[in-house]
């Protein structure tokens, strides 16, 4: 019987592979050792697709409409990368860009060709290289902070301004919650298995 270890505290553990819906955990931690989820490839695919749907518009489309005694401000995602620069925040802009922008890009676009690999039954080493990779960049992918950072400027910008939603916006909430639900979704047991390596 193959063993795994447990992810927080490496307690060694059967291999067992969970049936669909069951989730197995640690007897010692009670941490998540792995979550059959129902149709997960269905639902990344599908997730992954509409998230990358949402994303020019997200990132091109302004995000509010700022009216304060009679002049109007729209601003979009790389507007305000792109001020931060202007005034010398580099290390900030960089971070923003990387985030906000980049990052959520390179999840959604991994998650649907690794899907499509899948369910074309195409398995080699770079999906397995690319799987990897996007283990590693969930680790950055940011895009709900930015979104916090919208709704405190709202709250503190509303008294001496109007605030008008735009299409951007709306757009934006939808790719955030695209990339949530993509992972979320996301049975990394069925996906390693299906690319052609089995992680125990």
């Amino acid at each position: 019987m193959a063993l795994t270890a447990c992810p927080d505290c490496d307690l060694l553990l059967d291999g067992i592979p969970p049936k669909t819906g069951e989730k197995h955990q640690c007897p010692r931690c009670n941490a998540v050792i792995a979550h059959a989820h129902p149709n997960s490839l269905q639902r990344v695919m599908a997730c992954s697709f509409a998230g990358l749907i949402f994303y020019p518009f997200a990132i091109t489309q302004p995000l509010l409409s700022l009216n304060a005694l009679g002049l109007v401000q729209t601003g979009h995602l790389f507007q305000g990368v792109e001020v931060l620069y202007q005034t010398g925040y580099y290390f900030v802009a960089i971070i923003l860009l990387l985030t906000s922008i980049i990052v959520p890009f390179l999840e959604l676009s991994l998650l649907f060709y690794l899907s499509l690999m899948i369910v074309l039954k195409k398995k080699s080493k770079l999906n397995l290289w690319l799987f990897r990779a996007y283990h590693h960049l969930e680790e950055w992918g940011m895009s709900e902070i930015y979104m916090l950072g919208i709704l405190i400027a709202i709250i503190k910008l509303g008294a001496i301004a109007t605030l008008t939603p735009n299409i951007g916006l709306l757009c934006f909430v939808g790719l955030m919650l695209m990339v949530l639900l993509s992972a979320l979704s996301l049975d990394e047991d069925y996906y390693w298995q299906q690319l052609g390596f089995n992680h125990d």
